[in-house]
């Protein structure tokens, strides 16, 4: 179903007679005491007030564009939420970065729904990414905000928070600029930092341990 125009939002907010509402109206209408049913649920289950933030997901089928406004506009007034369109999601599917970053300019966005989702739920889970590279591959590793480099460390391998010396650092940006960890070395951009360095989102880190 398409969810309307951006006018029928506002009459959500304004009691009017059953028969003068726009079905997008009650969808929305409907949307809005769902979520009120899910949070006293789980409150009166759990014996919590649900004091944690909620991310709200928005899918919508449909590319019509007064249905992706009104989306917005529903998503902004539910507070922490992210509209996912599947119609958008299709025409992703197969294309390169470059055919990727031309559609979503096309669209005024900088980011897929998913890249928005996964953003979202690590900001408000308080989540950061680290990255270890080798020869062979490279793998991103997911940690809490404020981790020391010795915990994680300890989050590929327990050996490497035991035995751990110190931390070969660079942030992902400067070694993609550099041209690679030999080049970074190069220009002294790799820092050394002992067990009271914090991680930093988006690290490429090397652990040296004994």
């Amino acid at each position: 179903m398409a969810l309307g125009t951006p006018s029928d939002i506002d009459t959500v907010e304004t009691p009017q007679p059953a028969e003068s509402k726009p079905k997008s109206v009650e969808t929305i209408m409907d949307i809005r005491q769902a979520l009120e049913v899910i949070r006293d649920a789980y409150e009166e289950h759990s014996g919590y007030d649900l004091i944690s933030p909620l991310l709200h997901i928005l899918a919508r089928i449909d590319s019509n564009i007064s249905s992706s406004i009104i989306a917005n506009e529903i998503a902004n007034r539910l507070g922490t939420a992210v509209h996912l369109s599947q119609s958008h999601q299709d025409v992703i599917i197969g294309k390169n970065l470059a055919e990727l970053q031309e559609y979503l300019q096309s669209l005024g966005l900088k980011k897929t729904g998913l890249d928005r989702l996964i953003t979202e739920a690590y900001q408000m889970l308080n989540l950061i990414t680290f990255i270890t590279a080798g020869p062979k591959e490279a793998r991103a590793w997911t940690c809490k905000k404020g981790t020391l480099a010795p915990q994680a460390a300890g989050i590929i391998h327990s050996d490497f928070e035991a035995g751990f010396i110190r931390a070969e650092v660079i942030g992902w940006e400067e070694l993609l600029k550099a041209g690679g960890d030999v080049k970074a070395k190069e220009l002294g951009l790799m820092r050394m930092e002992g067990k009271d360095y914090e991680i930093q989102d988006g690290d490429v880190v090397h652990f040296h341990f004994s």
